[in-house]
């Protein structure tokens, strides 16, 4: 029997109240099905009128090199539940990628196990399971790649990766990385135009990947493409800002040759960095996801990468608030606060650009420490 049925009113306010007294830095448990419709009648948040980002700079008429990428990507637990009660696109009817650019790459983390045998993910349960009738709506959404470089892809061991590599790859999805860096799948390549990029999938929230498995990774990548962007799952849960460790393997990436750094797991917006001249976004945060006991969390960061004469991203910040685990665009002034926020805990010398919206990035194609590094 669920416990949301023992539970008055008065109660389910005052156990909220408590969640979000408890500090960040514990790992929350998730509030989950059962507790969906008190959290409807209960919620302060109206969703607000949204608006395309184009309208701040995002060129809508983006050519079709573009590459967009997310955070974490949860089609389990009470996000099954809401594609099971609304429809299996109900998590992907707030945004439409196309008022971004034309047919883009879109680049996620998918949080998360495909066993052969799918059983739902029970309300507070951590080990996740998505249903594979689900993966057609994810695809038609228009979702290209996945990441499975995470704390997740095991969770119902080889088998449920290999299976959800299997799943993914039939409904037309590329996917990359493992949670043991190991070379062969952790490289994915992307044409556009007439360059390769290579996306990188790590996994680094227990360890570092070893200096060996990082030669090898960016050797093998150098020869086969341009430019390459490491999307890494690493940091503390909740923390808004990056750590030591973090800024350490980041400036081992980029001396190893990863030309733009984009990260996730800490299931919140992290502070964005310049190393050596070289972009890193520590944690795009939440896109799809069903903990809604914060704004942090409920909300995520949208990275357009576009490559012309002068390679630059866009920074466009989404939110779920008042439209459980659907993200959608803020306002315009909902926009503008979040990226003045963001602009003053990063780098310095991207607070302008941040607040812009939009970071130029400094091209380090076929440099000489690239071509040097490979046999």
């Amino acid at each position: 029997m669920s416990l949301a049925r023992f539970l008055t009113f008065p109660c389910i306010i005052v156990l909220l109240l408590l969640i979000n007294s408890i500090d960040a830095s514990f790992s929350i448990p998730q509030i989950s099905v059962g507790f969906l419709s008190e959290i409807e009648k209960i919620s302060s948040f109206a969703r607000p009128l949204s608006f395309s980002p184009a309208q701040l700079m995002v060129a809508k008429n983006s050519p079709t090199n573009t590459i967009l990428f997310v955070g974490d990507v949860l089609l389990a637990r009470n996000v099954e539940f809401l594609m099971q009660t609304r429809g299996d696109t109900y998590p992907y009817q707030g945004i439409d990628f196309s008022t971004l650019a034309i047919n883009p790459y879109v680049v996620g983390n998918f949080e998360s196990s495909i066993p052969e045998n799918h059983v739902p993910t029970a309300a507070l349960n951590m080990t996740f399971s998505v249903n594979p009738v689900f993966l057609s709506a994810l695809r038609q959404a228009g979702f290209t790649h996945f990441s499975l470089a995470n704390n997740h892809s095991y969770d119902y061991g080889l088998a449920g990766y290999k299976y959800a590599v299997d799943r993914l790859t039939r409904q037309g999805f590329s996917t990359f990385g493992s949670p043991e860096n190991t070379p062969e799948p952790a490289i994915t390549y992307i044409t556009v135009g007439n360059q390769t990029i290579a996306l990188i999938g790590l996994y680094a929230v227990i360890a570092p990947p070893s200096d060996q498995a990082l030669r090898v990774l960016f050797n093998k990548a150098a020869k086969k493409s341009d430019f390459q962007i490491v999307f890494i799952h690493w940091g503390e849960e909740y923390k808004t800002q990056n750590n030591k460790f973090q800024k350490d393997l980041a400036t081992k990436l980029i001396a190893d040759g990863a030309d733009l750094i984009i990260g996730h797991h800490p299931h919140v917006v992290q502070n964005i960095d310049l190393i050596d001249g070289v972009p890193v976004f520590y944690s795009l945060g939440n896109y799809i996801f069903d903990q809604y006991f914060s704004e942090d969390t409920q909300t995520g960061l949208m990275v357009q990468l576009e490559f012309g004469d002068q390679p630059q991203v866009h920074i466009v910040p989404v939110s779920s608030l008042g439209t459980l685990s659907q993200p959608h665009f803020m306002n315009k002034t909902e926009h503008y606060s979040f990226l003045n926020d963001l602009a003053m805990r990063s780098n310095p010398q991207l607070k302008e650009g941040i607040r812009r919206g939009e970071i130029l990035l400094n091209s380090r194609v076929a440099t000489s420490s690239k071509i040097a590094m490979m046999d």
